[in-house]
């Protein structure tokens, strides 16, 4: 697996989002998990999760990108109770300081963002499962979509005859709306007999399963997502008149409501917010409960993961389509 795409997923994610992968994982294999940088950090002796199961105790440090200041807690990570199997995580590379300081500590075992991978994927993460589509090229540019729907939200828009480029356009966009849908009914019809008969995790089959996915979505994404963003790139630069008014029809339907005022709501406090929103909990889907998240179901297995990543991609794809569809026949 690309390294630079492993450490990429950590880009847009805290080291709290490692903390629930790894708490997933140990919790599965019956461990009791106490995750001390939350819950008692006064007592850490510099360990985030403590993990423990009969006379097994492991201990992670986590950090994003460790620097000279997070030397010492890698210090008392070292010097804590000796029984403990000792494990510091880091998300990006390591400070020059920080990897001098790591050679002093030898009974500490390090894990960058590829060994982190394969400890997270072997072991059946969904939370990992869903971060690591998250990041893909295609995801990212579903969510550009919605997020340049968003900031020509307010462009004015008055009712009149498309002119010529305004046709072409719209001509332009609806085909590739409908090709991404398409490629998304054959994605569909490809994975569900293989995911839809899985009952027993099986560890080298599923690995291949996400390696196999992610090379359908480059496929994808190359053949309709980066065109679409790219029509919708254009609408917002070009055309921002009919971006306003695809986000004012769209205002009125089931489904984009409960996205619309979501966003308007953490738009307006904060833009990371949005973005993360966006990207994490509507265009990939969540283990939240929502009306959205009802459409595919609950997560039942890493197997009903991968399944509902592909039918929420389907969901998405219908809806921007519907949405053309809207403006297409409100010009028309």
């Amino acid at each position: 697996m690309d390294s630079m795409y492993l450490r990429s997923i950590w880009k847009f994610n805290n080291e709290e989002k490692a903390h629930v992968c790894l708490e997933e994982v140990y919790a599965k294999k019956g461990f009791v998990v106490r995750n001390l940088h939350r819950d008692d950090r006064f007592h850490e002796s510099g360990i985030d999760l403590l993990c423990t199961r009969n006379d097994i105790s492991i201990g992670f440090a986590i950090k994003k990108k460790p620097k000279q200041e997070d030397i010492s807690q890698l210090k008392k990570l070292a010097v804590s109770n000796s029984s403990i199997i000792k494990f510091y995580i880091f998300l990006d590379n390591p400070t020059r300081p920080f990897e001098e300081a790591m050679k002093s500590h030898a009974n500490v075992h390090y894990l960058d963002w590829g060994k982190l991978h394969s400890l997270l994927v072997g072991n059946g993460s969904i939370n990992y499962t869903l971060l690591y589509f998250a990041t893909h090229k295609l995801y990212e540019n579903l969510s550009g979509i919605f997020e340049l729907l968003y900031k020509k939200r307010t462009t004015t828009y008055y009712q009149h005859a498309p002119n010529t480029d305004e046709i072409e356009y719209m001509w332009n966009i609806k085909d590739d709306a409908v090709k991404l849908k398409s490629t998304l009914e054959y994605l569909q019809a490809d994975w569900r007999p293989v995911l839809m008969t899985r009952l027993e995790y099986d560890k080298k089959e599923w690995t291949s399963y996400i390696t196999k996915l992610h090379a359908d979505l480059d496929k994808i994404n190359t053949i309709a997502g980066e065109s679409l963003y790219s029509s919708f790139r254009t609408m917002s630069d070009k055309f921002p008149h009919l971006a306003a008014h695809y986000w004012h029809l769209a205002s009125y339907r089931t489904i984009w409501k409960d996205f619309i005022a979501e966003a308007i709501t953490l738009g307006e406090n904060s833009p990371k917010d949005l973005k993360e929103f966006i990207r994490y909990k509507w265009v990939m889907p969540t283990l939240e409960p929502t009306r959205r998240s009802s459409e595919y179901g609950p997560f039942n297995s890493v197997y009903s993961t991968l399944w509902a990543i592909i039918e929420n991609t389907y969901h998405i794809a219908d809806d921007l389509e519907c949405g053309v569809d809207w403006l297409h026949h409100d010009l028309f």
